[in-house]
């Protein structure tokens, strides 16, 4: 195995290498940049940005190790096939980024490094200017609404809650419902255009019980 290392290295040269992996690793730091400040995935942003640096490099080396020689891509095949990744990946967004810093890997180290920052140059600006344009464009503002009370105090249908949201949000749509011998939670996403509509919503809902707790917590895309 380490003589096969080695002719890679011989072969193709360290240089070469060094010159991806540095390459990689810059691109994915302004990817990671990026992703924290511009991205609108509701979960923890800089947390998954945190593992960009690391993954391209890896990828990098290797393709770098690989694309020479069938014998090192067939193990590298046997090797992940056993693999098991239980990280789930929650928003469309999240996913789009992690192939992002993939392709950064694959490209600097299939040798490609120009190509790889031109695309960057490229994709980078247009998601900004889709930030910009269509996140801004709109008034409104979507919220997760979760509502929970104690089983014993629920005197109300759901249907009545709906009707309180759509009394006061442009659209509302049910995301879960947990219900046990304790409590019950409802989760909303809905739709609002001011930000005083929330205390209307929030006095509304106190009505129907005023011991169930209410959380508003602020997303970025508007129900479509």
């Amino acid at each position: 195995m380490l003589q096969s290392l080695s002719s890679q290295f011989e072969a193709l040269g360290f240089g070469e290498l060094l010159i991806g992996v540095i390459g990689s690793i810059a691109c994915n730091i302004v990817l990671r940049w990026f992703y924290i400040k511009f991205g609108q995935a509701y979960t923890n942003r800089k947390a998954m940005a945190n593992n960009f640096i690391m993954l391209g490099a890896a990828i990098t080396l290797i393709i770098f190790l690989i694309k020479s020689s069938i014998a090192l891509s067939l193990g590298l095949v046997g090797a992940l096939s056993i693999v098991r990744f239980r990280a789930a990946i929650k928003e469309p967004e999240e996913l789009v980024f992690l192939f992002f810093c993939i392709a950064i890997g694959l490209g600097f180290g299939a040798g490609q490094g120009s190509a790889t920052v031109v695309t960057l140059a490229i994709t980078l600006p247009i998601y900004y200017l889709k930030y910009r344009v269509f996140s801004k464009s709109s008034t409104e503002e979507s919220v997760f609404l979760m509502f929970r009370d104690q089983r014993e105090n629920v005197k109300y249908e759901t249907q009545e809650i709906f009707s309180v949201l759509e009394k006061h949000c442009k659209n509302a749509k049910i995301k879960k419902v947990d219900e046990n011998q304790e409590t019950v939670n409802y989760t909303f996403l809905v739709n609002i255009d001011e930000s005083n509509t929330l205390v209307k919503l929030k006095n509304e809902l106190r009505e129907k019980s005023s011991t169930a707790s209410i959380s508003f917590i602020n997303t970025i895309s508007p129900v479509q």
